[in-house]
């Protein structure tokens, strides 16, 4: 009876990812083998890159993710074995005496830094949505059909901040308008071809970019304008707080010197009555000395206001650079 059980749970998880989305199988975290073995979609890419990158360099071991770097010559990193690092995997390494890779290893950050330097000119790419092995519904009804794609990175600075983005633009030859979401998951296919060849872009998709471009740079609009008001809240606060105490001191000094006064009407000798006049103009000196640190700490805080004023106002200018990547004809089989 267990056997049995066990058996169509394993069938039952298996009909899961045949027929579910990459992304679900993600979310649902399924525990099967197969699953186990699935890099997140971060490692994926990084394995990609490294593997285009090192492909004359080094022999690659898919089924462990390892690889073995037969060729030397990059700077401050050994010849030897790798073992790539996983998320929410034990981070030993599964082959002895292997070296952890990962995206910070200098082997690492050679590998992102000559895959960024590669040429792109234009070519002709054919997707092979068969052998990505799982299922990406928003691609199906893409599946014999070719088009256009354009991919453009668009880097906005601003207070002392540089945020890089990459926006995809892609059409199919009817005309129509890919989403981000489906030109990207269309990136992530394995190739059957690629054949160099001039391809020009078109108006459609110039628009989809200045599109994404402004929505992009009102994100960045949006989080700078609630900086800007976090900052001077902090001002403001601080602001408050010192007038505050200061003005709570001279108040309490004000009823010093209103009791002494008092007092000072009251007393029978002449004796006392100058001990208090003495008394009040000491207290009297003290609050003049208040005052005169409220009204410097006033101008403090006006000198701050300005200088924070002028330092956003220096950063808020934005430096916008684009820069197309590559433009490529796309042909989708199944």
């Amino acid at each position: 009876m267990e056997t049995d059980i066990s058996d169509k749970l394993k069938q039952t998880k298996q009909l899961l990812l045949d027929n579910f989305d990459e992304d679900i199988h993600e979310l649902l975290k399924v525990q099967l083998d197969q699953a186990e073995r699935r890099l997140d979609k971060i490692s994926r890419w990084f394995w990609a890159v490294t593997q285009h990158q090192l492909v004359e360099k080094a022999n690659f071991d898919n089924s462990n993710h390892s690889f073995h770097l037969r060729d030397g010559g990059i700077k401050d990193v050994p010849v030897g074995q790798y073992q790539l690092i996983r998320k929410g995997h034990n981070n030993q390494a599964e082959i002895l005496n292997a070296q952890t890779y990962r995206l910070t290893h200098p082997l690492g950050e050679w590998v992102l830094d000559t895959a960024k330097k590669q040429l792109t000119p234009g070519a002709h790419l054919i997707f092979d949505y068969t052998a990505h092995g799982a299922k990406i519904t928003i691609l199906e009804n893409l599946i014999g059909q070719t088009g256009i794609l354009k991919l453009q990175r668009y880097s906005i600075k601003a207070l002392e901040r540089t945020d890089d983005h990459l926006i995809f633009a892609a059409q199919t030859n009817k005309g129509e308008n890919l989403p981000a979401e489906t030109t990207q998951k269309l990136m992530q296919l394995p190739t059957r071809s690629c054949q160099q060849e001039s391809v020009e872009g078109s108006t459609l998709i110039e628009q989809s970019l200045i599109t994404a471009q402004y929505e992009l740079t009102q994100m960045v609009n949006n989080r700078n304008l609630i900086f800007f008001e976090e900052e001077v809240s902090k001002l403001d606060h601080w602001a408050d707080d010192l007038k505050f105490s200061l003005e709570q001191s001279i108040k309490e000094t004000d009823k010093e010197i209103k009791e002494v006064r008092r007092h000072s009407k009251i007393v029978p000798t002449l004796e006392e009555k100058l001990s208090l006049q003495k008394q009040q103009r000491d207290l009297e000196r003290h609050r003049n000395k208040q005052r005169k640190e409220l009204f410097d700490r006033q101008d403090k805080v006006d000198e701050r206001r300005e200088g924070l004023i002028g330092q956003l106002e220096s950063k808020l200018n934005q430096t916008i650079q684009i820069e197309d990547l590559f433009t490529i004809r796309w042909s989708l089989c199944g």
